[in-house]
């Protein structure tokens, strides 16, 4: 045999460009960022946050956008906008947060009413729209579970995630609805910052009662502040008539104003412990995008004790 022979033919080299554009390559890519943004422990070593922060977080990035920005531009649209990206949070996460059975049923379910729900409540100011949502609600999470193959199983509990996730939208449409109230500009700064505190507050310790304990001392710690600025600055006048007139206007200014921030302190800080119980990860692990729904929660139905507070003063 020949030296020739003997010597093996080099195998010819492939461009990086053709390496790299092979299907399986491709796959292989598309698979590892699939597994970054859906694995629990790898995507929140990633932003190296606990999930109890994310949930935070969002909470903090919502109301900052809210109040913000509609400060320094005094355009309504952007607050608006901020409860838009809070509907879409939570569309994407609903089903991870409550662990529905169906798959995009609750998804389905918040965008299609929450959305069109929040535009007309825009265009007309008027929450009685929120009525006529609550019935395309239920006929659309309905319509969702008659396309479901058979067997449906779990029905119930999936049509009733969908009906709730769009309950939570349509709440969420009172930060639009208040924005025609008078003084609404300082209304909100107020009741964002009390907000904040009680999410900040929910953060401190392991346990359901030390969470809770956080944001309600939180809450009403804030309001104690809130009511003594506005004593401080001569504004507390213009507030007392938000609700409970006739109790309020029989005391001192002094007194009446801080027992109207406390109260809404309280009921803020109820809301967002109300929440964690339900859906924190006291009981079970919940994913990123499970925490990243549930601070949208928080911020849409948090909304809800300070439109009572407002309108029962007919403000």
């Amino acid at each position: 045999m020949s030296e020739e022979s003997k010597t093996p033919t080099p195998l010819p080299k492939r461009s990086k460009k053709l390496h790299a554009s092979h299907p399986a390559n491709k796959s292989q890519t598309n698979r590892f960022f699939f597994d970054v943004l859906n694995r629990n422990d790898q995507f929140g070593n990633l932003i190296k946050l606990p999930l109890s922060y994310l949930s935070a977080s969002t909470v903090v990035v919502l109301l900052f956008l809210t109040t913000v920005l509609f400060a320094l531009t005094r355009i309504p649209d952007i607050i608006t906008f901020t409860v838009v990206i809070a509907i879409v949070i939570l569309a994407y996460g609903w089903k991870d947060l409550v662990e529905a059975p169906s798959e995009h049923g609750g998804l389905i379910t918040i965008l299609s009413v929450g959305i069109p729900n929040l535009l007309v409540i825009r265009l007309t100011g008027d929450l009685a729209w929120a009525g006529i949502s609550l019935g395309i609600t239920v006929l659309v999470a309905a319509l969702y579970e008659m396309s479901r193959p058979l067997p449906r199983e779990n029905l119930v509990e999936s049509l009733a995630s969908s009906v709730f996730g769009g309950i939570v939208a349509i709440v969420g449409s009172a930060w639009v609805a208040l924005e025609s109230s008078q003084l609404w500009a300082t209304i909100l700064l107020a009741c964002t910052v009390m907000v904040a505190a009680a999410v900040v507050g929910n953060q401190f310790g392991s346990t359901l009662r030390a969470n809770a304990i956080g944001a309600i001392l939180g809450g009403a710690f804030s309001g104690v502040v809130l009511g003594f600025i506005a004593v401080a600055i001569d504004t507390h006048q213009r507030f007392l008539h938000l609700a409970l007139n006739s109790f309020l206007m029989k005391v001192s200014p002094t007194i009446g104003i801080l027992l109207l921030t406390i109260s809404l302190g309280l009921a803020l800080g109820a809301v967002i412990t109300a929440i964690d119980a339900l859906f924190g990860e006291h009981n079970r692990k919940c994913s990123e995008k499970g925490a990243f729904a549930r601070g949208a929660m928080k911020f849409l139905l948090a909304v809800l004790p300070i439109y009572v507070l407002v309108r029962t003063g007919a403000f």
